[in-house]
């Protein structure tokens, strides 16, 4: 396990989300998208930079930026969910 590697990525998803929060899209955007919406925008965003590149030649920082903003998503998704659940 490389924790190092593993804590910069955390730490680059929670900028990330923020960043996103601060372009409009915190909870209140959040709460209007169901299940089906964020597996949508999860799985887009997971293949992106793969599908612009249908060569071998995928450039691995921008996957692994993708990769973060995934993360990011997947962590506003979880947080609306269990907002959900509370009420």
């Amino acid at each position: 396990m490389d924790l190092l590697n593993q804590s910069k990525f955390l730490q680059d998803a929670v900028m990330e989300r923020q960043r996103q929060e601060s372009l409009g899209f915190g909870q209140e955007f959040d709460d209007q998208n169901s299940e089906w919406e964020w597996s949508a925008y999860l799985t887009r965003l997971a293949t992106r930079s793969l599908v612009k590149t249908p060569s071998a030649s995928t450039d691995m920082e921008t996957y692994k930026r993708d990769l973060v903003k995934v993360a990011a998503t997947a962590m506003a998704a979880y947080e609306s969910i269990c907002r959900k659940e509370s009420k």
